[in-house]
């Protein structure tokens, strides 16, 4: 609002500082106004993009109102008159943006690669800010699919071409959208395949590319389609060579966000079988165990349960089943590497899925398990513990292990010499389903042993074994 004396002050130079004090105040302005109605009086256009830009990445309130947030812009010369007025309603602001991020007529590479510049790059900047939030996200996949899947499409397809900021802010966008299943439809149908233009990316570190490709391709594996095409070799090469990197960079530094990144793509692509089998065979499964050494080591900063390490359990746990990994993680001091997840008898994530790997490999090759088991003496309680205490998942696998350990008459009295019998007794009592039906099989072969027959009999185990078979 102009002041009583009609002065103005004018603004003689881009300085970022000075726009991102403006953005400041233009989100407070937005937050107190009831009818959302915002008045801005700039020189030109982009000087606009440049202020909405800066309020995207420093509001924290205005992401959420774009949608319905109506903005008038009004044009003044020099000597402080309107020289014309342009209002955007209901939207039309945000579908405006849109429209200079990604511009809605069909070009050649080249020449859209040229036009990302300028307003283009801060209006990009400013997309995929708020494409982070889910409620503009929303009505961004309605406004870039409209029609028809170009737009979408052309966030990979120009990030090949483009510079390095403009590559950047396309890739980020990208990897919003494809958490919603439109958008990652959209951008599965390019052509090259969406594999084929963000794998390479994950090589080029310059201004963080190589980061957003990986969230992109991440995300992208909620679709079977994405999985299938990562299962090209040349595609577990470059993720191969990328893990070693990282890895070798995580012992130096502690940092281990590329390294989770680079597991979560191997964790989601997994669960189609035929990339589990490509990825077993250009042996990834060592570089994930190697992530757990390291944080047994302590070498990675982000804590007792990083997420890196949860990722690398995730990968494993669906590799295990392959004879070869099952073998891998059996031999040499492995195992206790696995039961160091769950040490702590706390049924965290990482002892979840670690217990999950542990009972898949039994599943393959139960006595090899038995036979590798004496390094793994000091995890017995850890795993007893769990059959009781454990949520639903976590005690079923656990008392799986139990079971599969029951296997060996010489495991049978030293599990029931650890407590085992009573923890089961408990879980059948106390559980339904998979976790009860373990624990009732693993009770009934810790039974066999002689040794186990006076805590069998002082908690009537018999009987407890009787009453489930009856229900």
């Amino acid at each position: 609002k102009p002041s009583k004396s009609g002065t103005e002050q004018n603004i003689q130079r881009d300085d970022k500082d000075l726009l991102e004090q403006i953005s400041k105040s233009l989100t407070r302005l937005v937050t107190l106004c009831d009818d959302e109605n915002v008045l801005l009086l700039v020189r030109e256009k982009r000087v606009l993009h440049q202020c909405m830009a800066c309020i995207a990445c420093h509001g924290f309130s205005l992401p959420f109102l774009l949608p319905a947030l109506k903005v008038s812009v009004m044009s003044v010369n020099h000597e402080g008159n309107a020289r014309e007025a342009q209002e955007y309603r209901h939207g039309q602001f945000f579908s405006a943006m849109c429209d200079i991020a990604l511009p809605r007529s069909k070009g050649s590479k080249a020449d859209q690669s040229k036009s990302v510049q300028g307003s283009t790059i801060q209006a990009l900047q400013f997309v995929e800010t708020i494409s982070q939030f889910a409620a503009p996200r929303a009505a961004l996949v309605q406004e870039l699919t409209e029609g028809n899947d170009e737009r979408v499409q052309s966030l990979l397809l120009n990030a090949m071409v483009s510079g390095p900021v403009s590559a950047r802010s396309q890739l980020g966008i990208a990897a919003n959208l494809a958490t919603e299943e439109k958008s990652r439809e959209a951008l599965l149908s390019t052509e090259p395949s969406a594999a084929a233009v963000l794998v390479p990316l994950l090589m080029v570190k310059e201004n963080g590319i190589n980061t957003v490709a990986a969230k992109c391709i991440m995300n992208m594996c909620a679709s079977e389609k994405m999985r299938q095409s990562l299962c090209k070799v040349e595609f577990t090469e470059i993720l191969q060579k990328m893990l070693e990197i990282e890895l070798e960079a995580m012992e130096d530094t502690g940092d281990d966000s590329i390294c989770d990144l680079l597991f979560s793509i191997l964790a989601n692509a997994s669960l189609q079988g035929e990339f589990a089998a490509v990825a077993s065979k250009a042996g990834l499964h060592k570089l994930a165990f190697k992530t757990l050494q390291e944080a047994e080591a302590g070498n990675i900063a982000t804590g007792a349960e990083p997420l890196s390490v949860l990722h690398s359990l995730q990968f494993l746990s669906r590799v295990a089943k392959d004879s070869v990994v099952a073998a891998f993680l059996c031999s040499g001091d492995r195992l206790p590497v696995l039961f160091a997840r769950f040490k702590t008898s706390k049924d965290t994530p990482c002892a979840e899925v670690a217990v999950r790997t542990v009972a898949i490999i039994g599943s393959i090759n139960g006595q090899y398990l038995c036979n590798h088991s004496s390094s793994i003496a000091g995890g017995y309680e850890s795993l007893i513990s769990l059959v009781l205490h454990g949520g639903d998942n976590t005690a079923g696998n656990a008392a799986l292990v139990l079971q599969q350990l029951s296997a060996s008459v010489d495991l049978q009295e030293k599990l029931g010499g650890k407590g085992a019998i009573g923890s089961l007794i408990e879980t059948i009592k106390k559980r339904r389903g998979p976790a009860q039906k373990n624990a009732a099989v693993a009770l009934a072969k810790l039974a066999q042993h002689p040794a186990n027959a006076p805590a069998m009999a002082a908690m009537h185990g018999t009987e407890v074994l009787h009453s489930y078979l009856r229900v």
